[in-house]
Parts: structure tokens; C-alpha cells; sequence
């Protein structure tokens, strides 16, 4: 079986070959992660002639560099660092896979990863999406991600309102399709993934296929301040995939702003109820505070990304509030 534009296998002599897969991860001061991250890379059940890691590390101020030249992979230095997107084109520049799959520094895959992954790809699927799980659960804001699916390719990913895409922290793409349709946008501060999957589906006509075999631990943001700065990111994210697809999304009006408006008031209720019930349960010395930081969660994480989208909709002079 030759190797076609789904690109699974290959054959030389009537002998099935897996097809080689480049695994290209963006580094930026993740010298606590990468190792973990490589160390599960270096270790997948995958023939170890059938594939390359690729890291592009983006300037940094702590030693992760140090840390990635213990390992056999290609590093790449990226001093101009425009963002995770630059760095997984620079990634690809230097990619030999027929497969490229993408992960993050701070992303723990599973031994089957890569096999699992590529087993997926059949006829009319140019992307497979692998499960994201929590590395730990450790603090509120990882809780919070967790109890959200937010990561979830499943049940948010996949089953999105919009067309589905595939999250870049488990991410599995045919090479052919960025030589058909262009890499990722360098201009997007998130959302890139979005993009690609939906350029993908529009030109190409190619599918996204789940694979929930394929499992990446994502260690989700630790801290309060944290998570809030990503969900503003992608909240800005958000309206600059809306100028990329306007047509597709159709136009942004008041009354998607009510709707909005609506959607944060019944989270505000949810926290008046949440404090009511904590109250009630401290005058019975039941008092268990976790339900209502994870509503108040709730409610800012849901600010902060309005607030990513008001500055981007100021910036590029678009409604989207």
C-alpha cells in the first residue's frame, strides 16, 4: 500500500511502513515542563526511526534550552519569538514528517500517543485530535479547567457549536495539508488552531477525526492570575478568528451582546447561590468553600474574556461584545 494523501502507510517490497512523524513542540521558559515533556516524547512505542521531535525555543530567561540539548531532538532557536504560531512554522520549516503532530512544552504524552494518533488517519481525514487529560489537579484553577472540560477535545473540541478543530496541544495533521493550504497565521495571539482546522475543512474538504486512544496530560494554568491572562488571550483570539471568518459566523450584533450579558448573569446567580449555601452550611459546621471558588472562577474567567474581546474590538474597530 502506497502512501497516498492520508499519508498512514507506505510499502517497499509488499512490507506495510509506518509513515515518519514529525512532533514539533514551541518552548518559552517552561524549564520546569520540558523535561517531563521530552522525557514522555523520547519514550512512545512508536519505532524510534519513524519519527523526530522538534523543538523551537522562543527567548527565554530560564534554562530551558540547557535542558532540551540533553535530549536527541532538533532544537531550533527562535530569537525574534512572535508567538507559539511562528514557532510551530519554524517547526514545520524544518519538519521531514509526512505526519506533523503537535504537542506543547508543558503537555506529558502518553506511551501510545503517536500510534494511536496515526492509526486514526483513513480516507477524507487530514487531522486527528487526541484526548487532553489533567497532568494534576493540584490547585482551584486546575480544577476549574478540569470541571469545565475546557481542555476536553471530546466534549468541547469536537462537539463545539462551530465546525470542529483540534487543539494544538494534541494535534495530529498530514503535511499535505499545509502545503495545500499555508501554515498556521502568525498574526493570531490564539485561536490559530481554530483557524487551521476551519481552512482545513473550508479548501480541502478533509475531516478531523477523534482519536480518544491518543492521550496528551496537559498541565493546565496553575494560578488564578494565570488562567485569567489566558482566557483574556483567548478572548482576543476569539474576534480575530471572527475577522477571519466573518461570513462563516455571521455578523455580531446587540443581540448576541444580550445573550452574552445573559450568560454572565446566570453565572452570577450561580455564585449568589453558591455563597447562600456556604453561609447555610458554616451555621451547621458543614462549611466546604471549594463550590464557591469555583464559582467565582466561573465569573472572572468569564470577564477576563470578555475583556480580551472588548480590547481586540477596539484595537481592529469591529463589534464583538
Amino acid at each position: 500500500m502506497a502512501l497516498d494523501e492520508c499519508g498512514v502507510r507506505s510499502a517497499e517490497c509488499g512490507v506495510e511502513r509506518l509513515p515518519f512523524v514529525s512532533v514539533v513542540v514551541p518552548a518559552r521558559n517552561n524549564a520546569r515542563t520540558i523535561g517531563a515533556c521530552l522525557d514522555a516524547l523520547m519514550s512512545q512505542d512508536y519505532p524510534k526511526d519513524r519519527y523526530e521531535v522538534i523543538v523551537v525555543d522562543r527567548p527565554t530567561a530560564d534554562r530551558t534550552a540547557d535542558i532540551v540539548r540533553r535530549y536527541s531532538v532538533t532544537y531550533v532557536p527562535d530569537p525574534v519569538g512572535r508567538g507559539p504560531a511562528a514557532a510551530r512554522n519554524l517547526g514545520l520549516e524544518v519538519a521531514r514528517g509526512d505526519i506533523i503532530a503537535f504537542t506543547d512544552a508543558d503537555c506529558v504524552a502518553s506511551p501510545t500517543w503517536l500510534r494511536r494518533g496515526v492509526e486514526h488517519f483513513t480516507d477524507g481525514v487530514g487531522c486527528v485530535a487526541g484526548e487532553l487529560r489533567a497532568y494534576e489537579l493540584r490547585t482551584a484553577a486546575h480544577r476549574y479547567v478540569e470541571n469545565r472540560q475546557a481542555y476536553s477535545q471530546a466534549a468541547w473540541v469536537m462537539s463545539d457549536g462551530e465546525k470542529p478543530f483540534a487543539a494544538t496541544a494534541n494535534a495530529l495533521y498530514l503535511r499535505s495539508v499545509f502545503d495545500r493550504i499555508g501554515a498556521f497565521d502568525g498574526w493570531m495571539r490564539t485561536a490559530e488552531d481554530v483557524d487551521l482546522a476551519w481552512r482545513m475543512q473550508d479548501r480541502l474538504g478533509l475531516k478531523i477525526a477523534y482519536s480518544p486512544e491518543a492521550i496528551v496530560f496537559h498541565q493546565h494554568r496553575e494560578s488564578v492570575a494565570a488562567l485569567l491572562k489566558q482566557r483574556q488571550g483567548y478572548g482576543y483570539g476569539w474576534v480575530q478568528l471572527y475577522l477571519k471568518h466573518r461570513p462563516q459566523l455571521g455578523p455580531r450584533t446587540l443581540k448576541h451582546t444580550y445573550q452574552d450579558l445573559v450568560r454572565l448573569i446566570r453565572r452570577v446567580r450561580r455564585l449568589a447561590a453558591g455563597c447562600a449555601g456556604w453561609v447555610r452550611a458554616g451555621l451547621r459546621g458543614r462549611r466546604e468553600p471549594e463550590p464557591v471558588v469555583q464559582a467565582w472562577l466561573d465569573v472572572l474567567c468569564y470577564l477576563w474574556w470578555k475583556a480580551g474581546q472588548a480590547q481586540a474590538s477596539l484595537r481592529y474597530r469591529v463589534w464583538h461584545l
